[in-house]
């Protein structure tokens, strides 16, 4: 999407950063925390992707790029109808949260991981998107606001 217009609906880093905070951490070594937990989980949590945490931020930009090619793929004017960008960037981010999952695992998700429920969280919001979506094109554009009296 790099070449193509940021659509309004894009999720931001903090938003992906919220479905799958576990990944949030930094890569402080023991004792570099004030928080006894950090210590358990190799660093302090950062709340959202930077550059010391893993994945960085920039890695993640892509992975939101990417989702949002994904949501794009289901509309065939290649735009989110305005009614629907809250439906998009909520499946956004959760494709792109799953992407980031993903990728910590090499490609295959543990067990106590929370890939599966993220993968389920995502394709259910597609479905809602595309839902909606339909729902609006088959009875029509929004309804009409009710028009002000003079």
């Amino acid at each position: 999407m790099p070449d193509d217009p940021v659509p309004s609906w894009r999720p931001s880093v903090e938003e992906v950063a919220r479905a799958i905070r576990s990944r949030t951490y930094t890569d402080d070594g023991p004792g570099e925390t004030e928080d006894p937990l950090d210590d358990v989980v190799g660093g302090a949590v950062a709340g959202t992707f930077n550059e010391d945490t893993q994945p960085t931020e920039d890695v993640v930009e892509g992975h939101i790029d990417d989702a949002c090619t994904d949501v794009l793929t289901h509309f065939a004017s290649g735009v989110v109808p305005e009614d629907s960008e809250a439906a998009a960037r909520r499946a956004a981010t959760l494709k792109a949260a799953l992407a980031v999952e993903l990728a910590a695992f090499d490609g295959t998700a543990a067990s106590d991981s929370p890939y599966l429920q993220l993968r389920i969280d995502a394709g259910e919001a597609v479905k809602r998107l595309i839902n909606t979506a339909q729902t609006r094109d088959l009875f029509g554009e929004q309804r009409a606001e009710p028009e002000e009296e003079e």
